[in-house]
């Protein structure tokens, strides 16, 4: 016997309509800023930076941490929903809570930058971040990693997912793609 209170996977933070992989990245984004210790680093208003951000998924993830967001806030209905004990007033409240500090935490958010060399993958990036409600909290620009310079006011977070197997162009690209990054990371962070 089970009972399904959630009605439906709780991974995800209702961006981006797309495949399962894509929300199953977000859980994986959380997990890599939560052990990069980013709640701190946020609560000293230390900047946030993706330098190969591909479609935004570690800068959004870091904005919904920061901004202090509930997870699944933007989920419209839950299977404990359909209980007969449900107490929807009780329910209600709760949801006000989190509206009420997700508003507070958005107005405290630190720069959250995303930065790739590919337009395309940009212009994902950005209407993910529309559809998380982030779009004005965040900002992502068109530029090669070599271009990478820390921001904001004291220690922040450089964090990054490079390309690698299946996301691999050729060896060549990849040999100097990661150099780049370590002399750029070395040079100016």
């Amino acid at each position: 016997l089970s009972l399904d209170l959630p009605g439906g996977s709780l991974h995800g933070g209702g961006y981006p309509a797309q495949a399962e992989a894509a929300q199953a990245g977000a859980t994986l984004a959380a997990a890599i800023l939560m052990r990069a210790g980013w709640p701190e680093a946020a609560q000293r208003c230390g900047a946030l930076l993706d330098p190969l951000c591909g479609s935004g998924t570690l800068v959004i993830e870091a904005a919904l941490m920061a901004g202090d967001v509930a997870p699944g806030l933007a989920r419209e209905r839950y299977g404990f929903q359909a209980l007969r004990n449900y107490d929807q007033s009780a329910w209600e409240a709760l949801l006000a809570e989190a509206r009420q500090r997700r508003a507070e935490g958005l107005k405290k958010l630190p720069p959250l930058l995303g930065q790739d060399v590919d337009g395309a993958t940009l212009r994902s990036a950005r209407r993910n971040a529309e559809l998380a409600g982030l779009a004005e909290h965040t900002r992502f620009t068109q530029a090669d990693v070599s271009t990478a310079r820390p921001e904001g006011e004291g220690p922040g977070l450089i964090v990054t997912n490079p390309p690698y197997g299946e996301r691999l162009g050729s060896e060549a690209e990849l040999i100097k793609l990661y150099s780049l990054l370590g002399h750029t990371l070395k040079q100016h962070f």
